[in-house]
């Protein structure tokens, strides 16, 4: 998948498509350097550079190997970005939060009863 835009803010779109296995050619901007490892999971190409926006797109075409290679390790890297993973995290905080609110209500307790 070619995504040339130059004003993404995260990409979406993006983590949605290495999750089908589809190897992805980004412009090097916005959040998509943080969603995509330079020729591990994807190729990242200047902005405006076009040039390099056809080199990493027929290598992909191209080369059945690298294509597989790339294919998979996105598959990997949109777990990271995943809702279950996403979830999981949010109730961690929430977890702790609840857990440290009660502590300082038994402190609080504690200071003002003696129990």
């Amino acid at each position: 998948m070619m995504f040339p835009s130059e004003n993404e803010s995260f990409g979406r779109v993006v983590v949605e498509a290495m999750a089908c296995g589809l190897p992805i050619v980004a412009a090097k901007s916005g959040g998509l350097p943080e969603i995509i490892t330079h020729g591990k999971d994807g190729f990242l190409f200047s902005p405006g550079n076009m040039a390099q926006l056809i080199e990493y797109s027929h290598g992909v075409l191209d080369d059945p190997i690298t294509r597989d290679r790339i294919s998979l390790a996105a598959q990997n890297r949109s777990e990271y970005f995943s809702l279950d993973r996403h979830l999981r995290l949010m109730n961690h905080v929430f977890e702790e939060t609840l857990s440290a609110q009660k502590d300082m209500a038994r402190a609080q307790r504690h200071r003002y009863t003696g129990l």
